[in-house]
């Protein structure tokens, strides 16, 4: 075969080659994932640490108890500031404060100390008594991870109230007397009781529960800024109903001829209980439901 006779060598046309540029990101964009992973480490560290703190702390409790003598009907004042608050009815002329304190911190003696910092003073002149707590807080400097304390007082079973309470919640159980309970955020739980003169319930945030009877002309005004109000009365009681809620509900037992009527988002209901009412009653909620029903 001759030179002449060998196939043509086909030619490949030559292509410029363009270098292609990597896209730069944004300085912001890294400036944004830079404080993002330093935000959820710290706070992955923040958690770890709590952890290990609430594993490692130590729980201290205690409890002291006072005894007061009485005569005739006492009269009991409370100012708390963040304590739950159990009033009951004993058998003997004294009144009995039982305080329960609890501390825990990372080591036992920075929770003695945050013990030492929760407080109960109890004065009485003649037959009242005054009971005045303080809780400290964290701003405090008492490097402790959880307090909590509560108050517990036996009365004798005729005594007036007259309580008010920061944060916590207040029960009465079993006793007879004259009542004014206010809690800026608390629920108030009467139970077992008689409510005699002219009394008062009003928690700012919170419900209201009140199993009690009604004295002879006795009068009690129970009101919520926040929170249900669940009155419970024997069907005989002699008193007047005026109930009202400005969001919410309001039901009355149908062994009483009082019916309920709607106001928009709110409600209300008025009447005698029973024929020739000698004491009254007034509820009244912004923002809650209102039942009264019969025991």
């Amino acid at each position: 075969m001759s030179l002449d006779q060998l196939p043509e060598t086909p030619v490949i046309e030559s292509q410029s080659y363009e270098t292609q540029r990597r896209r730069e990101t944004p300085t912001y964009v890294r400036v944004i994932g830079i404080v993002l992973a330093a935000t959820i480490g710290l706070a992955t560290l923040g958690f770890i640490a709590l952890g290990a703190a609430s594993f490692l702390s130590v729980r201290v409790n205690d409890s002291t108890t006072q005894t007061l003598a009485v005569s005739g009907t006492p009269r009991l004042v409370v100012q708390t500031d963040v304590t739950d608050l159990h009033i009951t009815s004993g058998t003997g002329n004294s009144v009995t404060v039982r305080t329960v304190r609890h501390a825990k911190a990372l080591t036992y003696d920075l929770a003695q100390r945050a013990l030492r910092q929760m407080t109960t003073e109890t004065s009485q002149s003649g037959d009242n008594v005054t009971i005045t707590t303080h809780l400290p807080s964290f701003n405090d400097g008492i490097a402790a991870t959880q307090i909590n304390m509560s108050v517990y007082v036996t009365v004798p079973q005729t005594t007036n109230l007259d309580m008010h309470s920061d944060v916590g919640d207040v029960d009465v159980q079993g006793v007879t007397g004259t009542m004014t309970i206010a809690g800026k955020t608390s629920d108030i739980d009467l139970s077992d009781t008689t409510l005699v003169g002219a009394s008062s319930l009003r928690a700012e945030v919170g419900d209201i529960t009140c199993f009690c009877t009604l004295a002879d002309a006795a009068s009690v005004q129970l009101s919520t800024t926040t929170g249900d109000i669940r009155l419970s009365l024997p069907s005989t009681t002699s008193a007047s109903l005026t109930a009202s809620t400005d969001i919410g509900d309001v039901k009355v037992a149908s062994v009483w001829p009082i019916s309920t009527t709607r106001n928009n988002v709110g409600a209300g209901a008025s009447g005698n209980l029973n024929a020739n009412p000698t004491g009254s009653i007034t509820a009244q909620s912004s923002v809650g439901d209102i039942t009264v029903s019969a025991s």
